[in-house]
């Protein structure tokens, strides 16, 4: 058995709670509730202020996993650099 719930704005049926929840979370103000970066933006935005180098970003992305080895060039697709 299916229960349809009626927004008030535009009936629009919704079937489930995760619908539901994705509505409430548009319907508020389009945001994000906390603006956390992931870690590839937060070792791009450590690199930008220049807290660290290019070499020092590819050793955390292998360090966390991202990469099999410390690899240049793929820090520099991550970061936008030719």
């Amino acid at each position: 058995m299916t229960y349809y719930y009626y927004i008030k704005r535009g009936n629009t049926p919704i079937t489930n709670a995760a619908q539901r929840q994705e509505l409430k979370m548009k319907t508020r103000d389009s945001k994000k509730p906390f603006d956390i970066p992931n870690f590839s933006e937060s070792i791009k935005k450590d690199f930008e202020e220049g807290t660290i180098e290019l070499k020092e970003a590819a050793i955390e992305f292998y360090k966390a996993n991202w990469t099999a080895f410390v690899d240049i060039e793929y820090t520099k697709k991550q970061f936008g650099i030719k």
